[in-house]
This record gives C-alpha cells, sequence and structure tokens, in this order.
C-alpha cells in the first residue's frame, strides 16, 4: 500500500496488540462489574453527608457519576496496559495511522469525534451538578413531564406520563430549560369560578364560604402567607362574574397525594356552593344571526 511502511513497529506487532486488548478487554469487563457492586455498597452505607454549608448531599444520586468516571479511569488504564504490553509507542502509532490514512482523513475523524465527546462531557456535568438523578420527575419547556430512567454516557432516557421511553442527548438535555418537579416541595391550585349577575350583592359571602371550607377540608394548605391563599372577586363580564381561586400545598406536584387533593378542593367549592344556594353561570348563548347583502358583504344582526 503507498505510504505504508510494512515494517513500521505497530504493523509487525498486531498479532500481540489483538492478544493484548483482547486480555485486557475482559479483565476490565471485569473489574468494571465488580467495582459496580462495590461501589454501590459503599454508598448505600454512607448514603448522605451534610457539608461545610449545611447542605444534604445524596451521595448515592451521583453513584452513576461516579461509576461513569471510575469506568473511564479503568479503561484508560487497560488502554495504557495493552501499550505497555506492547511496547508500542504512541508516537510511531499516530505516524503509522497518519501514514494509512493521511492527515486530512484523521482530521475528519477527530471532527467526528466531536459530537460524541461533548454529550459524554455534558453526561458528566449533568450528574456532578447535582440538578437531576435517575428516578426524579423533570417538567419541560415544551410542557412534557417525564421520569428519568436511565443517564447514559451519551443520552438520557425520560418515560413520559403516557409510558413513551424518549431518549435526549445530554448536550440537549443540558441547554434544556426544565423543572424538577421531584424537588419542588410545593404545588400551587389556581382556577376561574363563574357565577350569575343576580348573586353580585352577596359575592364577598361567596367568596368566604369557599375559602372557610378549603381552609377546613385541606390540612396541608399553606396558611403562613410565604404563598398566596386568596378566593377573590376579579371581574365582570357581560353574563358572568369571575372569581380567582389561588391556593398552595405542602405536596409535591404531579404526584397521587396532588391528584386527590384537587379533588379534594373542588368538592370544597361544591360544598360552599350548596350551602350558599349558588350556581354557576354557563356561557350566555349568541342569539345573533348573520345577514348577507347582495354584494356578498355581511354583518351581525
Amino acid at each position: 500500500i503507498d505510504g505504508v511502511d510494512l515494517n513500521d513497529d505497530f504493523f509487525r506487532k498486531c498479532p500481540q496488540v489483538f492478544a493484548a486488548i483482547l486480555y485486557s478487554s475482559w479483565i476490565a469487563q471485569s473489574v468494571n462489574r465488580y467495582k459496580r457492586n462495590v461501589l454501590y455498597e459503599f454508598l448505600s452505607n454512607n448514603a448522605s453527608y451534610v457539608n461545610e454549608r449545611g447542605k444534604t448531599i445524596n451521595q448515592l444520586a451521583l453513584f452513576p457519576l461516579y461509576d461513569r468516571c471510575l469506568q473511564a479511569l479503568i479503561y484508560f488504564v487497560a488502554i495504557a496496559a495493552v501499550l505497555d504490553i506492547t511496547k508500542i509507542s504512541v508516537g510511531a502509532l499516530l505516524q503509522s495511522v497518519f501514514k494509512f490514512s493521511g492527515a486530512s482523513v484523521f482530521g475528519l475523524f477527530l471532527l467526528a469525534l466531536k459530537g460524541p465527546a461533548e454529550r459524554v462531557l455534558s453526561g458528566i456535568i449533568l450528574l456532578g451538578s447535582g440538578k437531576v438523578s435517575v428516578g426524579e420527575k423533570l417538567l419541560l419547556s415544551n410542557g412534557d413531564e417525564g421520569k428519568i430512567e436511565a443517564v447514559g454516557w451519551m443520552e438520557t432516557t425520560i418515560r413520559y406520563s403516557d409510558n413513551i421511553a424518549v431518549q435526549i442527548s445530554n448536550n440537549d438535555l443540558l441547554q434544556e430549560r426544565y423543572a424538577n418537579l421531584s424537588r419542588t416541595p410545593r404545588s400551587r391550585l389556581k382556577f376561574d369560578l363563574r357565577f350569575q349577575h343576580e348573586d353580585i350583592g352577596r359575592i364577598t359571602d361567596i367568596c368566604e364560604a369557599i375559602k372557610d371550607e378549603i381552609d377546613a377540608s385541606c390540612p396541608k394548605l399553606v396558611r403562613d402567607g410565604s404563598n398566596p391563599f386568596r378566593v377573590s372577586w376579579t371581574d365582570v363580564g357581560d353574563d358572568h362574574i369571575s372569581v380567582v381561586v389561588n391556593t398552595s400545598y405542602e405536596i409535591m406536584p404531579s404526584t397521587g397525594e396532588y391528584w386527590e387533593n384537587r379533588e379534594v378542593v373542588l368538592l370544597a367549592v361544591a360544598r360552599a356552593m350548596q350551602k350558599m344556594n349558588v350556581k354557576f353561570a354557563l356561557p350566555r348563548e349568541d342569539s345573533r344571526t348573520i345577514n348577507v347583502n347582495s354584494n356578498g358583504e355581511f354583518s351581525w344582526v
């Protein structure tokens, strides 16, 4: 082959290199499996600690990061062992590769590695930041909610509420705006109620009745003023009076307890309406018709 010296150190030692790679890979994989078990047991026995700032650090949540860093170290040692056993010079190896492929092809190869390298680095940063962990639920900027099932070298697997698992690039996830619902201790319920115009004279009493009923029915309601607890008259429409219910609870969002509490709040509103003998205002049907003249123009009548 033009440009390739078959007497080069690298090509003469191919059989020895192959055997060294085979045995080193087997040893590295065995050590890696043993390492995972030892690391998990160690982190389980030392699950958390309080740092100098008084913040509790969950060691077990950082298991994927520690696991991948040690895995990279093991394979780095394996590669170094192969080079040492075969007495191959790294400089001679790169020189042989350049002779075989040419500088331009080798440059394209390095360029192709840029994307995967960025995703691997993003995964390490994502886990090292401690902002997300396997098993936590995220709310993405597009409104989708999902649970993190796995964080790999290049991509993260998120299972959405419809049970569909999606792989997202670690680089994309690192740049994504999201909220970690599993680390959000409070949730909010906010909705509008529509009452009839004939109830405008007692709308203040209706709001107080709803507020009292919610207060009596929800033990985890936030009452200390740090979050809103309001039932207030906000607007008068053509066919209704608008009342906004805005409450917060010591319940994580998008959990089973959250949806149960939502039902409790709606039932409390229904009981207050029964006590006050009040009904919702239904949207008024528009009885107007369209009049079309001879020129094709139309107007409401």
